[in-house]
């Protein structure tokens, strides 16, 4: 069975982390040298600044896990649904405990601290100071400032990997500490004027009836409560499904109040059942701060879908390359989530490292069961850092990670419009970009080759031939490359469409729009399954695609009783909504009851 990942995304991953010629003397490049214009050099970083590292370290026998994992997603084939244990990962695939011993030790001998490692032996953290890191790296240590993000530390010539480690390392995240991903979502405004109420207070001022469907103020639109969403997606909770024994893991770097979700949950009709666990990654709190608006849309949309389902926050430090692969190297070595939900991102091509990190724990958790999701992003048909970078710097086409990782479901967005009083869906088009409106994130990847589970599809499109400002970040034109999106839900900040949420930071009830709403709402959809079929999904893309190919669309606009063709809109960029397969909407939108 075919391989995911073809030979060219294999050599277009090699100039950042496979040994390719020209690679200095000592080993191949670990990290190209920083550069980003959202970054000033301040010069030689002092010499008590610490640099801590996550290593992932290579799988063995890559091939035929590439074929188990996709055997184990496709419906009919005997391996269909027949997951490993942690201990048949490690025992087939995963590196050897020599391996991973040899790692440390080199480490160690380097002048870095261990800090963590896991029982996967897939990531080891590490720190040392600039001074022991520059030299085993063989690079030098600046500061920057980074716009919005103050001090950073970085790498500012290439880095590079001792040879010895060559075979067994895949990849180095933290040479930088620079914040490349940003929350995928998009604030339409606060409803509720008394932003200085205590967590929960004045409860009955903004508890309406039980389960309603949207939110008002004063007469006026405020936001859809999760109930509309279920109702419009047809979701297994309409059947008495409620998530019990399933479990979604949530990734970002804003805690948030018991108050503020005990707000949400009793104005929403939402009596929970499910626990609600926070695990710090790396045992750091971030406490709630300016990235909570994701935190609440994120927690508050999944535990109110999904009222008996377990929501475990995982906690981290700032949404840069390592605390977010710590991340999801938890979730996989405890593998107690059956998805794993992703609603921020950062330009594919800014960081490959970073994209193959990533999807190849993804494809680990694949093999466990579980089910990694990541929205697409909110400024159609280009990557989201993009615009906070500067207009066009990277130009429009370059997709979001991890979302473009073959191995996640990538969730894109629509304008749904729904029926207040029964929550059916009205209508539903391409979520169109236009000023700070922003768009359903979709494209061609410029790394990842296209997957054998999209070989095939109509209107398969190749990256567009394009220039960008950056020499080093041009795309490969004409690359055949994995479509996003594969899937495309409700995201859009306008009115009759955007969801409500609640925390006081922002001001109270504040309605959101973005594919961060559409990618949790998803998750949930799939632990909701998962209860349904007693079984965890694992790697759904190959059954996704497969049911579209299968049913294909009728005239009604529907594929069989599964997903819902989205054929009108655009998310700019040339990306158009239309019958079939798409690069604005993907296969389209979900059909919950009968998926």
């Amino acid at each position: 069975m075919e391989s995911l990942v073809s030979g060219v995304a294999l050599l277009a991953a090699s100039a950042l982390v496979a040994g390719a010629p020209g690679a200095h003397a000592q080993g191949r490049i670990a990290a190209e040298a920083l550069s980003r214009p959202d970054l000033t050099d301040l010069g030689s970083a002092p010499a008590d600044t610490r640099v801590t590292v996550a290593i992932t370290l290579n799988y063995r026998d890559k091939a035929r896990l590439d074929d188990l994992v996709l055997q184990q997603g496709t419906p009919g084939s005997p391996l269909y649904h027949q997951f490993l244990t942690p201990a048949d990962f490690a025992q087939q695939f995963g590196p050897t405990q020599t391996q991973h011993d040899a790692v440390v030790a080199a480490l160690r001998g380097a002048g870095f601290t261990i800090l963590q490692t896991y029982p996967n032996r897939t990531v080891i953290d590490a720190t040392a100071p600039v001074g022991a890191a520059g030299a085993y790296f063989r690079t030098q240590f600046h500061l920057f400032n980074q716009a919005g993000h103050g001090l950073r530390y970085g790498n500012a010539v290439a880095a590079t990997l001792p040879a010895a480690l060559g075979d067994i390392v895949s990849t180095v995240a933290g040479l930088d500490n620079v914040v490349k991903a940003r929350p995928h979502h998009k604030a339409v405004g606060v409803f509720y004027s008394g932003m200085q109420l205590a967590d929960a207070g004045a409860q009955a001022a903004v508890t309406p009836v039980s389960a309603p469907i949207e939110r008002t103020v004063a007469g006026q639109f405020a936001g859809l409560y999760p109930a509309a969403l279920a109702d419009a997606y047809k979701f297994p909770s309409l059947a008495g499904k409620t998530g019990a024994g399933r479990s979604i893991a949530i990734v970002i770097d804003s805690n948030i109040t018991n108050g503020n979700l005990a707000t949400f949950w009793k104005a929403a009709g939402v009596t929970r059942r499910g626990s609600f666990n926070r695990i710090l990654v790396n045992g750091v709190n971030p406490g709630v701060n300016d990235d909570v608006g994701e935190t609440a849309i994120d927690t508050e949309t999944t535990s109110s879908l999904a009222p008996g389902a377990n929501i475990d926050l995982y906690l981290i430090s700032s949404l840069n390359d390592a605390p977010i692969e710590d991340a999801y190297n938890l979730v996989v070595s405890n593998n107690v989530d059956d998805v794993a939900s992703s609603s921020f991102g950062g330009c594919e091509l800014d960081d490959t490292p970073f994209a193959i990190a990533t999807d190849a724990i993804a494809e680990q958790g694949a093999a466990l069961g579980i089910t990694f999701t990541a929205s697409t992003g909110d400024a159609g048909g280009d990557c989201e850092d993009a615009t906070a970078m500067g207009k066009n710097f990277y130009s429009p086409d370059i997709v979001s990670s991890p979302s473009s990782g073959p191995h996640f479901v990538a969730v894109g967005g629509t304008t749904l419009l729904v029926n207040a009083a029964t929550g059916a869906r009205v209508s539903e088009t391409a979520w169109a970009p236009g000023g700070s409106a922003g768009g359903g994130g979709g494209g061609v990847s410029s790394f990842w080759a296209l997957p054998s589970y999209q070989a095939g599809l109509t209107r398969i499109a190749v990256v567009p031939t394009i220039t960008v400002k950056s020499p080093d970040l041009q795309p490969n034109g004409g690359f055949a490359g994995r479509n996003l999106p594969d899937i495309s839900l409700d995201a859009a900040n306008t009115v009759g469409s955007y969801i409500a949420v609640y925390d006081t930071l922002d001001g109270g009830w504040t309605g959101y729009g973005g594919t961060s709403v559409a990618n949790p709402v998803f998750a949930t959809l799939v632990a909701l399954q998962n209860q349904k079929t007693g079984s965890r999904s694992g790697f759904l893309n190959p059954a996704l695609y497969a049911a579209f190919t299968n049913n294909g669309a009728s005239p009604s606009g529907v594929y069989g009783a599964d997903f819902y063709d989205v054929t009108s809109g655009n998310i700019g960029a040339g990306w158009s909504a239309k019958a079939g397969y798409d690069q604005a909407t993907g296969i389209g939108s979900i059909l919950g009851g009968a998926f």
